[in-house]
């Protein structure tokens, strides 16, 4: 894009430092936060949602971190 911006490269390179997994969460808000907020270097258009209607029958029916449905573990119980 073009852009430099000192506190959002300083986050970026924080994140990638720490093995901590809640400090590097931390890192990564504040970058996005630079990016959504502060300088509108981005901003969100889209959004997703997944919608699914499931059969009774069909059990084990798990979903990913996202909500999208996996049906590894899906049995037709008929």
């Amino acid at each position: 894009m073009g852009v430099a911006d000192e506190a959002f490269d300083a986050a970026i390179a924080n994140s990638d430092l720490t093995t901590d997994a809640e400090e590097r969460n931390q890192y990564l808000h504040e970058a996005q936060n630079i990016l959504v907020s502060d300088n509108f270097y981005v901003i969100p258009v889209v959004t997703q949602v997944y919608i699914c209607l499931i059969d009774p029958s069909i059990t084990g029916v798990t979903t990913n971190d996202k909500g999208e449905p996996m049906y590894r573990f899906a049995a037709l119980n008929a």
